[in-house]
């Protein structure tokens, strides 16, 4: 099945995937399961892809002991996360980390995966606001995370590459022709961790950069009361009136 086929689909980085999912693309974590449940329960082939994240180190990952064995005048870790313990915001454009994520992709690809989907490409923005001297290494950060998407298409050529957030890069040359598809987080609810509706302006521009990206795109929306008929209605029909598969956390 091609990527711009799926109409529904699973996002899911905890545990074993349940059998009876019937996503038409299932995004998985190859160290919590790594199997690549590549068939529904009708027996169709769907696309299933690995998750990476590309702008945090995670402490129970297999290269975090190689982190820890650098040199102290070479850091790569910078900060950890205040929300998500255990993941470090990172100085991305470090070869020998780009070579980690390569691996990891090939990985992927080796264990029967379709493709990578790729978290905290927008980890620029988190450096720039908590971490402004780091980020004042670079000149081009944004341009920096083009090359290491690049270099992660370059170790998996003929597969599928789907690049979570950071709308900011999707229009970008570089990115055009690396990635097959876009995963957005709160398009329209809890940007700010509250559950409540995001501000219309973020929507706005989100939304026009999914449209100029022409690149096939899907949702996630963590709704803090998965029962709440009214924002279950809103997004499902939301969702619906753009054509974008969406799932719900």
């Amino acid at each position: 099945m091609k990527l711009r086929n799926c109409k529904d689909w699973h996002y899911q980085l905890q545990g074993r995937p349940a059998s009876s999912i019937d996503a038409d693309l299932m995004v998985i974590d190859i160290d919590a399961d790594p199997r690549p449940h590549h068939y529904k329960p009708s027996g169709e082939r769907r696309v299933v892809l690995a998750y990476l994240s590309i702008g945090e180190a995670e402490d129970y990952r297999s290269y975090w002991s190689a982190i820890h064995e650098r040199p102290a005048n070479s850091p790569l870790l910078v900060r950890e996360n205040p929300d998500w313990k255990g993941n470090w915001s990172i100085r991305f454009w470090d070869a020998g980390w780009t070579l980690a994520c390569q691996h990891r992709a090939a990985h992927a690809i080796s264990r029967g995966f379709d493709g990578v989907y790729l978290d905290k490409a927008d980890v620029y923005l988190d450096l720039r606001e908590a971490d402004p001297s780091v980020a004042a290494e670079r000149k081009d950060l944004e341009a920096d995370m083009e090359t290491l998407i690049g270099a992660i298409r370059s170790a998996i050529p003929n597969h599928t590459i789907v690049l979570q957030n950071a709308p900011d890069l999707w229009v970008r040359p570089g990115i055009q022709s690396a990635v097959d598809g876009l995963g957005i987080e709160d398009l329209w609810f809890g940007e700010d961790e509250t559950g409540e509706p995001n501000r219309q302006a973020s929507i706005n521009d989100k939304v026009l950069a999914l449209g100029e990206s022409g690149l096939p795109a899907f949702v996630v929306e963590y709704l803090h009361d998965h029962t709440d008929p009214p924002a279950l209605k809103t997004v499902d029909g939301l969702a619906k009136e753009l054509g974008l598969p969406l799932t719900i956390e």
